[in-house]
């Protein structure tokens, strides 16, 4: 059984691979924004006018 300490290689293999580990990751999460982030906005916009116009008809009822 080895306990010995890394070298130096190995801690930098180690640290380049959880860098490349990190860009795939973040690359692969701007891809799946960009794939979906129009239907969010569309779901945004209309769960937001739903929301107004409720606030609009309670208020002209005055059903606060």
């Amino acid at each position: 059984m080895n306990l010995s300490p890394q070298s130096w290689l190995d801690q930098l293999i180690g640290v380049c691979f959880s860098l490349l580990l990190g860009a795939a990751a973040i690359y692969l999460a701007v891809q799946l924004l960009e794939a979906v982030w129009q239907v969010l906005l569309v779901i945004l916009g209309v769960v937001g006018a739903a929301g107004i116009g409720i606030a609009v008809l309670r208020a002209r009822n005055q059903g606060w």
